[in-house]
């Protein structure tokens, strides 16, 4: 299966100058939980997280319309393409321990996300398909959840210092 038959397209971004408050509107009205950063020619130099936004809005005195994208967004992107196997992005998402990656062109302009949420609606019920092996794709949810779980820890100590 390849990561054009899952990937969901069309996905709202923002550039390094929008402000957190945007972009949590944008989260809100798209129901997403990252939004990628794009340079002038539409190229992905960031990507943001819900929890990027929390954790800097949380432990800096600042509000959410003076705090651009490019003070938080992570600049550590992996990417995949439309015609790479899912099994491959699943193989990238659990290796760099992220949830989402943005799907770019071959010249790295943004066509969409696929995230962990869209090869789980897709996950096979029947054994018999071998498009999309069930065991990777719960080798790589333990993987998440783990560190998920690891890194609300370590923002639980964050935001406890900052309140003081």
């Amino acid at each position: 299966m390849l990561v054009r038959d899952l990937y969901t397209p069309d996905v709202r971004s923002c550039d390094v100058d929008t402000d957190l408050a945007r972009v949590g509107a944008t989260m809100w009205e798209t129901n997403c939980g990252a939004v990628p950063v794009l340079d002038a020619s539409a190229r992905v130099v960031g990507i943001i997280t819900d929890r990027d936004v929390c954790i800097a809005l949380t432990t800096r005195n600042a509000r959410a319309a003076e705090v651009p994208a490019r003070d938080v967004m992570s600049r550590s992107v992996y990417v995949c393409h439309p015609d790479d196997d899912v099994v491959d992005a699943l193989e990238t998402m659990t290796k760099r321990k992220v949830r989402r990656l943005p799907v770019t062109d071959k010249n790295e302009r943004l066509l969409g996300i696929l995230s962990v949420d869209d090869i789980l609606k897709d996950l096979p019920l029947d054994k018999s398909r071998k498009d999309l092996p069930t065991k990777d794709v719960l080798e790589a949810l333990q993987t998440l959840a783990i560190e998920y779980i690891r890194k609300k820890d370590k923002a639980t100590v964050q935001v406890a210092r900052a309140a003081g």
